[in-house]
């Protein structure tokens, strides 16, 4: 179990955790097992996302459009903290299949992890 909330006092109980923000919201996830999440705001301006997407993607990530690198950008943050690693780390490389992207009100969150998504906000 993946447990997505806003309190982070309910996480005592578990030994991994994650933890993102963005402009309004900062969310915790909790697991057994090793997690990581990443939220953005659906409508957070980026500019030249077509050079940031070649800078940081894999090329069989295909982006055409804000939305699309929004989506692959919190996979890859998700991604990067379930590995413990630096971001760097996962520049270049295919984020795997497993890792999803969650649509939370207004937000995208992208979640690694095993397990069933409980969010309670």
């Amino acid at each position: 179990m993946i447990l997505i909330t806003t309190n982070p006092l309910l996480g005592k109980d578990y030994p991994y955790s994650s933890k993102s923000h963005t402009r309004g919201l900062e969310l915790f996830a909790f697991s057994q097992t090793p997690v990581g999440i990443d939220i953005e705001k659906m409508d957070r301006p980026i500019k030249n996302y077509t050079a940031l997407a070649e800078r940081f993607f894999h090329p069989a990530e295909k982006v055409e459009s804000r939305e699309d690198f929004l989506k692959l950008w919190v996979k890859k943050e998700a991604y990067t903290k379930f590995l413990r690693q630096p971001l760097i780390s996962t520049i270049g490389k295919k984020v795997p299949d497993d890792v999803t992207v969650q649509v939370f009100g207004e937000y995208y969150l992208g979640v690694a992890g095993t397990g069933e998504l409980v969010i309670n906000e």
